[in-house]
């Protein structure tokens, strides 16, 4: 609703792109985190010597993450290119 009111005003900053970025970013992560905790749940990740499930279920989302950001990184210097903040916002006044 908000981009369909917006849409006008930053039509030159493509906001749609940016939008999808930034929510794909918040559902991968909380999709992957909502997966390991269920392959925790079912025991298909378990201990290993001195490693609990809880700690390795940690460390395997934060990979996770880091790899994604990586990927993302890329998309954001599309999504998000600096020639967008280098101009005088067109088409928003202050009231």
């Amino acid at each position: 609703m908000f981009y369909h009111v917006t849409k006008k005003q930053l039509a030159y900053v493509n906001s749609l792109f940016k939008f999808i970025c930034i929510k794909v970013v918040i559902f991968l992560s909380w999709w992957q985190s909502l997966i390991i905790s269920y392959l925790v749940y079912t025991k298909v990740i378990v201990n290993h010597g001195d490693y609990s499930a809880a700690l390795i279920s940690i460390q395997l989302e934060k990979l996770l993450v880091c790899c994604q950001m990586l990927i993302m990184a890329v998309a954001f210097q599309f999504c998000f290119p600096i020639q967008d903040f280098m101009h005088r916002r067109r088409g928003l006044t202050a009231s």
